[in-house]
């Protein structure tokens, strides 16, 4: 008896723990629970420009999840980076490094299936700002971004676009993994009562 609910708790765990996804490069993961499903960020990338820039003039916020870019007369600010902020107050022309590309980290959500990228930009102590990427996955061909949070040292934005939504080339391992764990159940229960 002892060995079965030893064994029911096995699949169980094993049903219900936690997936993450594995970073395959700057701009896509892969999920560790065998079924192949990915992120990749590819598609809505700029080649020396970034792909987003929302904002007004005066107010402008730049991300492109996968290739560095530079915005020309920002003294060296936003030289090679993932994000950056430009902001105009009164006659000055700040610029800030919001995200370094080599600093991201993938934290995938398993009950909404979306990915949220965490960058920092590279500094230490009081100076560190950090920049979190929430992807939605949405129909159709339309890529926007929203602004968030826009605080000195933390910054959120929200990418909608189909290209934030979980993608698979290969059959999903998800039914096998909900099926091995009924089965385990099945079995635990037969047990019992035979």
């Amino acid at each position: 008896m002892l060995q079965y609910i030893f064994l029911l708790i096995i699949c169980i765990h094993n049903g219900l723990s936690q997936t993450t996804c594995i970073k395959d490069n700057n701009c896509g993961c892969t999920l560790d629970d065998g079924t192949k499903r990915f992120f990749d960020l590819t598609p809505i990338s700029g080649k020396d420009v970034p792909f987003f820039q929302v904002g007004t003039v005066g107010n402008v916020y730049y991300y492109d999840p996968c290739e560095p870019f530079t915005i020309a007369d920002s003294n060296g600010a936003c030289d090679g980076v993932a994000g950056c902020h430009h902001q105009i107050d009164g006659e000055e022309s700040v610029f800030v490094n919001l995200a370094l590309h080599d600093r991201v980290i993938f934290n995938f959500n398993y009950v909404g299936e979306n990915l949220i990228l965490h960058y920092d930009n590279g500094d230490s102590g009081p100076d560190i700002i950090t920049l979190s990427v929430i992807l939605d996955c949405r129909a159709g061909t339309s890529h926007v971004m929203e602004i968030i949070v826009s605080s000195p040292s933390q910054y959120q934005f929200l990418v909608l676009s189909p290209y934030s939504c979980l993608q698979s080339n290969a059959t999903s391992g998800l039914q096998l993994s909900v099926n091995i764990m009924i089965l385990c159940i099945i079995i635990s229960v037969f047990k019992n009562y035979f």
